[in-house]
């Protein structure tokens, strides 16, 4: 599920286009459409391997939704467990919602309206898609993000873990804007305390740490959960010297020096943090600590 603040942009935005367009409300099934000739619905579905629910919703609607189109629906399926995918994921958020970390999988986007978890790919996709189809058809998202990623037929995907890639099948130098980042040898070890009641961002922090883990190979994450580790939070805010507010929210990630939390786990942050440790490594600190 997406944040509280990633439901109101992407709830936004697919409002806006709805009347942009004339589309309203109502329930629409695959077998409701009218599918036009010489018109062409584009849409791109972010989804996961570990993700149950995005595996039944490619079974269960697009399946047949590209039975029932033909050539009339144009459809790319983007792993976010590879990293070009993740990357794609990543920015195309960005693009419609002017940031990223905040949407989860499954995602489908119809060009610059998201559809962001399983309740609003139901309620409200098909209703588009019927509008997209009545507007003449649609493009893909604009930049260059998704233009190497072929559109494909929908099928069941191989349960499997968020990256299924070894760190060996992966580059380990990333070029950025300011400098190349190249990973060596030293261990980054971090923490990374989660909670049972965070089914959203704590599961696009575990997804973000999982893609850096490519871009860093040395990157070692444990998870621990925050509600049975209060204490040992505690100590580590207080030792490097975190204020009381940022304390007893989850998720948290503490690597190095730092402790993150809130905005600092937005990936961007996240990537400039682990990075700074590339050359010196970073020691589990959370090991050397006692409690009483």
């Amino acid at each position: 599920m997406a944040s509280l603040p990633g439901r109101l942009a992407w709830l936004l935005v697919v409002l806006v286009a709805m009347v942009l367009s004339g589309c309203g409300g109502g329930e629409t099934g695959v077998g409701d459409l009218d599918v036009p000739e010489d018109v062409v619905a584009r849409v791109v579905l972010f989804s996961a391997d570990d993700c149950a629910v995005c595996s039944d919703l490619r079974s269960g609607l697009l399946a047949p939704l590209q039975d029932r189109c033909g050539a009339a629906l144009e459809l790319k399926v983007v792993p976010i467990g590879e990293p070009d995918g993740y990357e794609a994921f990543v920015a195309t958020e960005a693009l419609i919602v002017g940031e990223a970390g905040r949407w989860d999988v499954p995602t489908v986007v119809v060009e610059d309206v998201a559809f962001v978890g399983e309740s609003a790919i139901r309620s409200g996709f098909l209703e588009h898609l019927k509008c997209v189809f009545g507007a003449g058809g649609n493009g893909w998202p604009a930049g260059d993000v998704l233009q190497s990623i072929a559109a494909e037929p929908v099928q069941d995907p191989d349960v499997g873990s968020p990256f299924a890639a070894t760190g060996e099948e992966l580059e380990s130098c990333v070029d950025d804007e300011a400098s190349a980042v190249c990973a060596t040898g030293a261990p980054i070890f971090a923490l990374y305390l989660s909670d049972a009641a965070c089914t959203d961002t704590c599961e696009r922090t575990r997804y973000d740490l999982a893609y850096l883990q490519g871009v860093y190979p040395q990157l070692v994450f444990e998870e621990r959960q925050l509600q049975d580790n209060g204490d040992l939070a505690a100590a580590l805010a207080e030792r490097l010297g975190v204020a009381e507010d940022r304390l007893g929210r989850a998720p948290a990630v503490v690597v190095g020096d730092d402790y993150l939390v809130d905005d600092d786990l937005l990936l961007a942050n996240l990537r400039e943090r682990i990075g700074a440790y590339v050359e010196t490594g970073a020691t589990a600190t959370w090991y050397l600590i006692e409690l009483d």
